[in-house]
């Protein structure tokens, strides 16, 4: 499983519920996808068990299922969804002052440590008379790969330099991040298609009052089955091995989840609260 610490060893349970009573209608133990993967089987598996309501369905999920082959697949189905990206707050007035509740100690807990800088392709300065590229140490690049075009609709020119200059440079040391590597590439970028990322478009429904209203109701409906699972049941990790065993571990917690819920609040309540 891919985790901020890299490739772990484990499993990672995601369910889908219902924003009226909570209620788990959709579970699934990934291990080898990620969440961004997970996405479009998980909303497959609740499509086929609710046909017929599926087309009025609103889809709210966190920044973990953010990506741009995802916004393009919530677009092209035509799905009421809110995905957050990782910059969300960062562009909500609302958290403009967030920084101001930080305890003093907090604010240096996620400081990067300082890292060797290397030379970014910004200090690589383009010649307009023969269109090539110049490194810091005033050797010439020669074009490697010119107009290609990436996956994002951004066009760019490869520049590649000399391995007899590269060899023999003062500033290797500034410019190849391995010792290994034998000569220095440089990509430039002019400027994007003209076209509207699916990305964007799901940002600006997110900057909307709308979008921000929608979704600040995510936290009162996705976190509390995980909260009751895992403090109310016990189920604190997986103990089975295999992807098979782990997922019927998982869907087994969230049926008893639902099982209690209907219990407590549902019509077969026998007075017990």
């Amino acid at each position: 499983m891919v985790s901020n610490h890299g490739v772990i060893q484990g499993y990672n349970g995601i369910a889908t519920m219902d924003s009226k009573h909570q209620v788990i209608v959709g579970a699934e133990a990934e291990g080898e996808r990620t969440e961004t993967q997970s996405l479009e089987p998980m909303l497959e598996q609740v499509g086929s068990r609710f046909r017929h309501i599926y087309k009025d369905v609103r889809v709210i999920a966190d920044s973990g299922f953010f990506s741009e082959k995802n916004m393009g697949m919530i677009k092209g189905k035509g799905i009421d969804a809110y995905i957050a990206d990782n910059r969300m707050r960062k562009r909500d007035p609302l958290f403009e002052t967030a920084g101001r509740h930080r305890k003093p100690t907090d604010r240096h807990k996620g400081a990067k440590r300082h890292r060797k800088r290397f030379f970014t392709p910004d200090d690589f300065l383009t010649n307009k008379k023969n269109g090539k590229l110049t490194c810091p140490a005033g050797k010439e690049l020669y074009v490697k790969n010119r107009n290609f075009k990436t996956k994002q609709g951004q066009y760019g020119t490869t520049y590649m330099a000399k391995i007899t200059d590269c060899r023999v440079c003062e500033i290797r040391g500034k410019c190849l991040r391995h010792s290994q590597t034998k000569a220095r590439q440089v990509a430039k970028f002019e400027g994007r298609e003209n076209r509207r990322s699916f990305s964007e478009w799901m940002k600006e429904r997110l900057d909307s009052l709308k979008g921000r209203y929608i979704y600040s109701r995510r936290m009162g409906i996705a976190e509390p089955p995980f909260a009751n699972i895992r403090e109310r049941l016990g189920m604190n990790r997986f103990t089975m091995r295999g992807k098979k065993k782990n997922s019927a571990q998982w869907k087994m917690y969230t049926m008893v989840h639902n099982i209690l819920k209907i219990f407590r609040y549902g019509n077969l309540n026998f007075g017990v609260t």
